[in-house]
């Protein structure tokens, strides 16, 4: 009876510290790729600022993203747009599917629990018409992944997002590439 009772407690037990461990685990995780996206963006500076269309994605990828802010300690996304765009006006596909999430409220690549809970709680920005432009550009430069943002974006779409995608397509807004364009309601 012994045994049962302390297996019964144990299990529990188990699955609080597996709780408790995997919330320090995205800590730790979280604050090693703070390091990672600082370093990336101290080595691409400079060749960034030369026009190399590389190193603008990477800084520009690295400064992404503050959520419902322009700046949040190292990640800044309002510099982050700028220098994608630098890419992107350069041909940099990635640039612009990066662009592309960013613009549809996408502002969390890979495993980053905390960064996802906090732009879940305080939500990011979006422009809808701005992420169809931007997927619509990459798609055009051969990317499978712009193709495919821009048809799952297609779903989430109101007539009013169309009208902007068709205006920044046309020319007749100028291309979204700053902090106004992505809190720009239409």
């Amino acid at each position: 009876m012994k045994g049962t009772y302390s297996g019964v407690l144990a299990r529990p037990l188990v699955l609080l510290v597996a709780i408790g461990l995997t919330g320090c685990a995205s800590a730790a995780i979280e604050g090693a790729r703070v390091g990672v996206d600082a370093v990336s963006q101290k080595r691409n500076q400079e060749d960034a600022e030369a026009g190399d269309p590389e190193a603008q994605f990477a800084l520009g990828d690295s400064l992404c993203c503050s959520g419902d802010a322009p700046k949040r300690g190292v990640y800044s996304t309002e510099e982050s747009i700028k220098w994608l765009c630098a890419a992107a006006e350069q041909g940099n596909a990635d640039a612009m599917v990066k662009l592309g999430k960013i613009f549809s409220g996408d502002q969390t690549d890979g495993l980053r629990l905390i960064r996802r809970a906090v732009n879940a709680v305080t939500g990011a920005p979006s422009n809808l018409g701005a992420a169809s432009y931007w997927f619509d550009q990459a798609q055009k430069a051969g990317s499978e992944d712009g193709a495919e943002g821009g048809q799952e974006l297609q779903e989430d779409m109101a007539p009013a997002d169309e009208t902007l995608a068709a205006q920044y397509m046309s020319g007749a807004l100028p291309k979204p590439c700053d902090w106004a364009a992505l809190t720009h309601t239409g």
